[in-house]
């Protein structure tokens, strides 16, 4: 099977989804007349500035054109379909988040993710530096792999979104929120209320700051200032209980997490000196007992007998634990196209597939969210990077497979390897 050909089944099989299995409720997807949609073809042309009616316009244009993408504006627009962006006449937008797994500092990036630079054309493992270490160049190229605990890490993040901060600290219910699987890496969740539609960038980005804590030196700062011996303030102090709400609370139930979970071995990749370590794992049930008290002045008094820099290290663990790792970019934008709830992923034949909050915790996207099932297909593993995952209950292991020979696989599979790159089409088996 030739490209060409391989290009016209996928296509066949992608319109087969949209003419037989599409469909989208209006009310996911509302004032349609006020939306900007974009379409990304196979060959990766975009064409944008497009409007519909209803739903059924909508998914006729796609049966008739078969995109690989497909996406609609967070925005809403008098003129949607107006080319020139600043003549469209902006009327709000919803508030939206993008949990890409991407932006997750997972410990299995540094199995399956890769980097090259490509001025010196040194190579490493892990999520790709800004500066190549070896010649200081900005050039990088990366490749990035999802496997089953990246898949799960992003639901736990979308989770901790929705928890700590969007029904917590905003007060929305979880009946307006609008979540989704991005078809590949990650989820977005949109607020539907429309006291957040007419926020500019600047509230926007207020609120990223809360959820993401960009400048975390700063707020450890704050913490230890507010913790320390010398300014120990029981008003101040009453703030930090399992509790609290805010993120004193969550900087406390995140130091309950590491003290009552952490091992000796994970404490030691913090950088916690050994003599600090011996400590906490000697002390653990009294520390968990001295973060439960009811006494403000004893509640932190085992950060007494740690060096200041494993306190730093603790609460900055604490911070990221609770943090949700959002992309900042798409909760600022006020005009960004977000991938179209129950299309397509062109890079993975992946569903995006449309979740509630109450179905969110058995959600398995790998499972869940395939679309091409019937059938097996042959490939040819073509990157040596290929990794494992977990597609339909069929388990992959690319780093025991011999490259470059014909390989009969189940369709979703082949699919998901052919689209990512790392394979090509052979044919039916």
């Amino acid at each position: 099977m030739n490209q060409k050909e391989w290009n016209s089944f996928i296509r066949n099989l992608f319109m087969k989804y949209y003419r037989d299995d599409f469909s989208l409720d209006n009310t996911i997807i509302d004032r349609f007349e006020q939306r900007e949609f974009g379409f990304r073809s196979f060959d990766n042309i975009m064409q944008r500035h497009l409007s519909f009616k209803t739903l059924n316009e909508l998914k006729e244009f796609i049966v008739n054109i078969v995109p690989s993408d497909v996406y609609f504006s967070s925005a809403l627009y008098q003129k949607p379909d107006e080319k020139n962006m600043d003549l469209k006449n902006w009327l709000g937008a919803e508030l939206s988040f993008d949990i890409d797994i991407d932006h997750v500092p997972t410990k299995c990036k540094y199995e399956h993710d890769w980097w090259q630079c490509r001025s010196c054309h040194f190579t490493g493992k892990g999520t790709a530096p800004l500066k190549c270490p070896n010649c200081g160049s900005e050039s990088i190229e990366s490749w990035n792999w999802i496997c089953d605990n990246c898949i799960n890490e992003a639901k736990e993040q979308v989770q901790l979104l929705i928890d700590e901060f969007l029904t917590s600290d905003l007060g929305l219910s979880p009946n307006e929120l609008i979540i989704s699987f991005s078809g590949h890496r990650g989820y977005h969740v949109r607020v539907k209320n429309s006291e957040y539609e007419k926020l500019n960038v600047e509230s926007r980005g207020m609120i990223v700051e809360h959820i993401s804590l960009p400048n975390t030196e700063k707020i450890i700062k704050q913490v230890i200032d507010e913790l320390s011996n010398k300014n120990k303030n029981p008003k101040i102090l009453s703030f930090y209980t399992l509790n609290s709400e805010g993120w004193r609370g969550r900087i406390m139930r995140g130091l309950y997490e590491i003290i009552s979970g952490y091992t000796k071995e994970t404490l030691n990749e913090l950088g916690i000196n050994n003599e600090d370590i011996d400590y906490i794992i000697k002390s653990r049930d009294r520390i968990l007992d001295l973060l439960t008290s009811e006494n403000a002045l004893l509640r932190l008094r085992f950060l007494d007998r740690l060096q200041p820099e494993t306190i730093k290290l603790l609460i900055n663990e604490a911070i990221n634990r609770k943090k949700a790792w959002i992309d900042e970019r798409v909760t600022k934008d006020v005009r960004r196209l977000l991938r179209l709830p129950e299309s397509l992923h062109g890079s993975t034949g992946f569903k995006a597939k449309l979740v509630s909050y109450s179905e969110l915790d058995k959600f398995n996207p790998l499972k869940d969210a395939v679309t091409f099932k019937n059938g097996e297909f042959k490939v040819i593993i073509t990157d040596p990077r290929v990794n494992k995952i977990t597609i339909d209950d069929y388990y992959f292991d690319g780093t025991i497979i011999e490259k470059n020979k014909p390989l009969s696989l189940p369709l979703p599979t082949a699919v998901y390897l052919i689209l990512n790159g790392y394979a090509k089409p052979v044919g039916w088996s």
